[in-house]
C-alpha cells in the first residue's frame, strides 16, 4: 500500500472529521502504519471516544485498497490528491483544519496564480448576478482564478462571468465531484471540468448533506486570496464563508445595498465592520495589483483625443441599466447629438451595451 493509497482510504471514513482525523495520523511517523500496525491497545481518549475508534478501524480495515483501486479503475476523470502530495495546494495547508485530501475533475488551482473567491445569495437579484458576472470576468481578465461553490445565484454568475473571458475557474462541493449539485448548474459543471476544476474533500457517490456546506466553505475561503460578498442576508452560508476567511486572514470586499433590501443587509453590515466596501472591478485592482484587457481599453480611449465627452458619459453609466434622458440630466455639458456619438463610441471600444431601447449599462 502506497502512502496515497492509505490517505485515500482514511478519507472515505465518515466516522471523524478531517481536525480529529489529522491528530489521529500524528501518533504514526507514517500513515501506513494504521494499516499494518496492532492499535488494539492505542490509547485515544484525547482524540476520539474508544467504540468510535473501534468502528472508523473496522471501516478502514474492510476498505483497504479495494476503495483506491475502485477510484483507478471506475471513476471517470475523478483524480486524488492526498495532504502529504506534492500537488496538493499550499494555500490549504495552512489551514487549521485542511483536508485530508482532495477529490477533482479537471485540475486543481495553481498555487502560483493570484486567486478570489466570488460568493453570494443563492436569490440574489438580477443586478447581484449582474455584479458577479462583471467581477468574474474582470479578475478572469487579470489572470486571476475565480474560486466560488457553483451555487445558484451569485457564485454561479461569478464563474461563468470567469469562464466568459476564457479564464479559469473552481468549484468547491459538498458532495462527491461525480455529483452535479444544483442539477440545473449541470452546463456550468461540465464547462469547469473541462476548462478548470470541480474539487471536494468528499469522497465520489457521497451526496450533499447539510453540514457539508459549510465546511466546505472554509476550503473555498482557503484557495482564494480575497473574497468577494455579492449581497447576502445577515444569517446565511455567505456569511459563514466570509468568518472562515476572516480566521484565516484574508480581505473581504462587500458590495453596498439598499438599506431596506434583505438581500443586502449582510453587505451592508461587513461594510460598517470594517471590509473592504466594493463600488466597481477597480477597487479588487488596486488591492491585487491588476492591470486587465478592460483597464488597458480605458486608457487607450483616454489618449485618442476623446476623454472628456467619453470619460463623462462613461462615468455615469454603472451596471444597472440607465436611460439617455437621465444621462443628460446628470451630465448637463452634452447635447443630444454629442451624448449620441459618446455612447456609440464606448459601445464600439466594448465598454458600453444597450440593455434596452434608450437603456445602456457597463459591459461585463
Amino acid at each position: 500500500m502506497t502512502k496515497e493509497e492509505a490517505w485515500y482510504c482514511l478519507c472515505n471514513v465518515q466516522e471523524m472529521d478531517s481536525f480529529r482525523m489529522l491528530r489521529f495520523v500524528s501518533c504514526f511517523s507514517d500513515v501506513r502504519e494504521i494499516f499494518t500496525e496492532d492499535l488494539s491497545e492505542m490509547d485515544t481518549g484525547e482524540i476520539l471516544a474508544h467504540d468510535l475508534f473501534a468502528r472508523m478501524l473496522d471501516v478502514i480495515r474492510r476498505q483497504g485498497e479495494f476503495l483506491y483501486d475502485r477510484l483507478k479503475k471506475e471513476e471517470r476523470g475523478i483524480r486524488f490528491v492526498s495532504i502529504e502530495h506534492p500537488d496538493y495546494p499550499k494555500r490549504l495547508r495552512d489551514m487549521e483544519d485542511p483536508p485530508l485530501g482532495l477529490f477533482y475533475r479537471g485540475e486543481l488551482p495553481r498555487d502560483g496564480l493570484k486567486s478570489a473567491a466570488i460568493i453570494g445569495a443563492r436569490t440574489c437579484s438580477e443586478y447581484g448576478r449582474e455584479a458577479a458576472y462583471s467581477f468574474g470576468r474582470y479578475l478572469a481578465q487579470s489572470g486571476v482564478q475565480v474560486i466560488s461553490g457553483m451555487a445558484l445565484g451569485a457564485d454561479g454568475a461569478g464563474q461563468w462571468g470567469a469562464l466568459s473571458a476564457e479564464g479559469k475557474s473552481y468549484a468547491v462541493l459538498g458532495n462527491g465531484v461525480d455529483i452535479c449539485y444544483p442539477q440545473e448548474h449541470y452546463p456550468l459543471y461540465e464547462k469547469l471540468c473541462a476548462t478548470g476544476g470541480v474539487i471536494s474533500e468528499y469522497s465520489p457517490q457521497t451526496p450533499g448533506l447539510s453540514y457539508h456546506f459549510p465546511r466546505r466553505n472554509r476550503i473555498i475561503s482557503a484557495l482564494s486570496d480575497c473574497v468577494v460578498v455579492i449581497e447576502a442576508r445577515k444569517k446565511s452560508g455567505t456569511m459563514t464563508t466570509v468568518d472562515h476567511a476572516l480566521n484565516q486572514g484574508k480581505d473581504v470586499f462587500a458590495l453596498p445595498g439598499r438599506y431596506n433590501d434583505p438581500m443586502s443587509q449582510g453587505c451592508n453590515m461587513l461594510i460598517k465592520q470594517g471590509a473592504y466596501i466594493l463600488t466597481g472591478p477597480e477597487d479588487l485592482a488596486q488591492i491585487l495589483g491588476l492591470i486587465t484587457e478592460e483597464d488597458d481599453k480605458k486608457s487607450k480611449i483616454l489618449n485618442l483625443g476623446l476623454a472628456k465627452e467619453e470619460n463623462m458619459v462613461y462615468c455615469c453609466i454603472s451596471l444597472q441599466p440607465k436611460h439617455m434622458d437621465d444621462l443628460l440630466g446628470e451630465i448637463g455639458q452634452l447635447t443630444v447629438g454629442e451624448l449620441s456619438l459618446a455612447l456609440m463610441r464606448l459601445e464600439i471600444a466594448g465598454l458600453i451595451r444597450q440593455s434596452g431601447s434608450g437603456y445602456y449599462v457597463r459591459n461585463e
